[in-house]
């Protein structure tokens, strides 16, 4: 009787042991997988700072930031195919940023965090554009994910834009 006893809790002992060892694998996935997703926004958001930062790249914006407040389609057309075809290759860059937010590969948090007040002047001064050549090109979907993007971040009160010197005033290393 006393081996039975010692046997039944040993058999006791054991399932506690590999209930313990199910919640502590399922406990350690969890957080693997967290660890995964993190990485990977992180590799994300380094991988968008450098493909923002290419020359080709800063010198759309550059022109896009000094284009006036209120420009005209009229007027951008008057600067010629190769200034529009600069403009559309920065949409088509910010449409696959927007891409990227809706898959969820770059928190949109992130992108207003590292650049939400140039998307918002962009959208500003290109729109109008944006909206001429849905209708010319009979493209509705020109710069679909561009919109998407800056619509999403125009929700959320949470995105509004506050400039870092303003906002984080009061931070230290």
């Amino acid at each position: 009787m006393a081996v039975a006893l010692d046997l039944f809790q040993l058999a006791a002992v054991a399932e506690i042991l590999g209930a313990g060892s199910i919640v502590f694998a399922l406990f350690f996935g969890a957080f693997q997988i967290q660890q995964f997703r993190r990485d990977r926004r992180d590799r994300a958001a380094a991988e968008m700072m450098t493909f923002f930062q290419t020359p080709e790249y800063l010198e759309g914006w550059l022109e896009m930031a000094m284009l006036p407040a209120g420009i005209t389609v009229e007027e951008i057309r008057k600067r010629g195919p190769t200034f529009e075809n600069r403009l559309a290759r920065t949409t088509i860059v910010v449409e696959s940023l927007g891409l990227f937010v809706f898959n969820r590969t770059i928190p949109l948090a992130l992108v207003n965090q590292a650049m939400g007040g140039f998307l918002r002047i962009a959208w500003q001064r290109l729109r109008p554009w944006i909206e001429d050549e849905r209708v010319r090109l009979n493209a509705p979907s020109f710069g679909e994910w561009f919109q998407w993007l800056i619509e999403r971040l125009e929700e959320s009160p949470a995105l509004k834009k506050e400039p870092a010197h303003v906002k984080y005033r009061a931070w230290t290393p």
